[in-house]
């Protein structure tokens, strides 16, 4: 029980470093900034280390190091040590550990309601594709692997529906792809550009839906 509490506290140490991040003035040097926010998404990692999890060896491991190659491939980005294709190269690493750790706690055929999904990403990517010029390949590249492991979410959620596993993984998966919605219309169509400033708290909280998922 005493790790739970642990992890309540590191969940409202994140949130409000994220917070603290929000509230500072224009003038804050962009790399405090980013510093606020990677000991928020180290905290989210903590979470996820601390949780016990003797039967989910494999989901917590391939989650950590997800999570972790996750914040690597955004910290250097946002640092200026590599550009955006290779931060986005680490996110798709990320999103296939999720899908592998997912799909582990599940069997059997899929769900029907996977069809929503595929619905969805097609409609989405018609949406953007007339956009997207050359880069047409790598972002169904890229929307493949987060739909992989959206997919194993819901799985996750239907063939579990009464712990809390699958439901959180699903509302982190699903804050995932809003924050790479929110970043692809923002670079490609351009419908709400400051949108795009909500990308990365998205995508924060998506990583702490994550890793409290972890705990079954």
């Amino acid at each position: 029980m005493i790790q739970l509490y642990i992890a309540v506290a590191l969940s409202v140490v994140a949130v409000g470093a994220w917070v603290y991040a929000l509230r500072q003035p224009a003038s804050t040097p962009p790399s405090q900034l980013l510093g606020y926010h990677l000991v928020s998404f180290l905290v989210v990692w903590l979470i996820a280390l601390l949780t016990p999890a003797h039967e989910m060896t494999f989901y917590k491991g391939a989650v950590l190091l997800g999570m972790l190659l996750a914040i690597i491939g955004l910290g250097l980005h946002d640092f200026d040590f590599l550009p955006s294709y290779v931060a986005h190269a680490f996110l798709v690493l990320t999103y296939t550990l999720y899908a592998y750790a997912f799909s582990s706690q599940t069997s059997g055929w899929p769900t029907p309601w996977a069809l929503l999904l595929v619905a969805a990403a097609a409609a989405i990517y018609y949406w953007l594709y007339p956009t997207l010029h050359e880069l047409w390949i790598s972002v169904a590249i890229y929307a493949l692997f987060i739909f992989l492991a959206s997919w194993q979410a819901l799985e996750l959620a239907v063939q579990h529906p009464h712990a809390w596993i699958g439901w959180v993984a699903l509302a982190g998966m699903l804050l995932a792809v809003a924050a790479t919605l929110v970043e692809a219309q923002g670079r490609f169509v351009r419908y709400r550009p400051a949108w795009v400033s909500a990308a990365l708290p998205l995508f924060f909280l998506a990583q702490l839906a994550i890793a409290w998922s972890i705990w079954g």
